[in-house]
């Protein structure tokens, strides 16, 4: 799971894709963010 600091992020994130509407490309910036994590770690 993700480390709790990361939740900020991802609420931001889905709230986002809320506001575009797009499935898809929130499924892409989700997998981008977890690529960059695990990167980072």
């Amino acid at each position: 799971m993700l480390p709790s600091e990361y939740r900020p992020v991802m609420d931001a994130v889905l709230t986002l894709g809320d506001i575009v509407g797009s499935p898809k490309s929130l499924r892409r910036v989700y997998a981008i963010l977890l690529s960059s994590i695990e990167k980072t770690n």
